[in-house]
């Protein structure tokens, strides 16, 4: 049903893994097709995320 749709199938957090808040630090966050998108910047020690662009699957209540 959801396949292809808000970037599901793609992402890379699995979406049993996903929580309702996100804690983003060192990087950009940008609206890009309908999906939020972070470009994580260069990471320090006890980051969770490497350097890369993620896409945050959005959904409007």
């Amino acid at each position: 049903m959801l396949k292809g749709r808000l970037g599901l199938d793609s992402a890379k957090v699995p979406h049993a893994d996903r929580a309702g808040c996100l804690y983003l630090a060192r990087g950009a966050l940008t609206a890009r097709g309908g999906t939020l998108a972070f470009l994580q910047g260069a990471p320090e020690a006890g980051d969770a995320l490497s350097a890369g662009d993620y896409a945050i699957p959005l959904q409007a209540c």
